[in-house]
């Protein structure tokens, strides 16, 4: 009965240490600021993504969602064709470039509302100089 005890308490403590077998972010690679953000999204929550560096979901320099800016995304940018790149700016595509093309900002401007709420911040390096 003493062996059986000892057993089923070993057991037991294996259990405890090794877990269930469910992943954490630590052991699968994951961050936590990745998971805050996914679990805002899923419980619809409003709030901005915190870091204040203007590259959470949306990218604060260019005025676009982060995962689809051309100018900080290269693997975006090197699946452009050549068509699709603005001619005067040869460093993003010709749909996110509100230099040349203004009217395109409101587009992109839709999609920030849609998620926030609220007017997106100004696009600090992808706007027309004000004359």
């Amino acid at each position: 009965m003493k062996k059986l005890v000892m057993g089923v308490a070993l057991l037991a403590g294996l259990f405890a240490v090794a877990g269930c077998g469910d992943k954490t972010a630590a052991t699968t690679g994951g961050d936590k600021k990745g998971k805050e953000v996914a679990k805002a999204d899923g419980q619809g929550a409003k709030a901005e993504p915190k870091g204040g560096d203007g590259h959470g979901w949306w990218c604060d320099d260019h005025g676009v969602v982060e995962e689809e800016c051309s100018v900080c995304q290269a693997k975006v940018f090197k699946k452009l064709k050549p068509d699709e790149i603005c001619p005067k700016h040869p460093d993003r595509a010709k749909d996110q470039c509100f230099v040349c093309f203004p009217e395109l900002r409101e587009k992109n401007a839709a999609k920030y509302r849609a998620k926030y709420g609220k007017e997106p911040p100004e696009a600090s390096d992808n706007m027309a100089e004000k004359k």
